[in-house]
């Protein structure tokens, strides 16, 4: 009769044990990264300033966060020097205001890379020239 008695309380044990580690396991699974792209594009790839201030916008069109990323130039006037981006990061579909200043020399260009903010970014550019004074 002990043997029996026993054997209940090992099945019993065995059981409970079972379903708390199912449970256990099924709170501790991880997040799932998403390594799909997202839809990501602008309404202008490639825009040419007058030497004067500009302000142009451009539309970036999106499902996803995104946010400014590198900015690179032909010359080494970098983003902020003479082109400001308003705004720099956003949720979904969005309008960003590209404000050059005005250029006393020669044709400077730069080029202006957007991402998602995914594992697996979409990635978008902006290449802005802007001619030199008198052109």
């Amino acid at each position: 009769m002990e043997r029996t008695t026993f054997t209940r309380r090992s099945k019993r044990f065995v059981l409970l044990t079972f379903i708390g580690m199912a449970v256990f396991a099924a709170g501790c699974q991880e997040e799932q990264l998403s390594t799909s792209h997202t839809r990501l594009e602008l309404s202008e790839n490639a825009i040419v300033l007058p030497s004067d201030p500009t302000t142009v916008q451009v539309d970036i069109f999106t499902d996803d966060e995104w946010y400014v990323d590198t900015v690179r130039s032909n010359n080494i006037n970098y983003l902020d020097q003479w082109l400001s981006v308003d705004p720099r990061s956003g949720n979904g579909n969005a309008t960003i205001n590209l404000t050059a200043l005005p250029n006393t020399g020669d044709t400077r260009g730069v080029y202006v890379q957007i991402r998602t903010r995914r594992y697996f970014p979409s990635i978008a550019a902006i290449t802005v020239m802007q001619y030199k004074a008198g052109q």
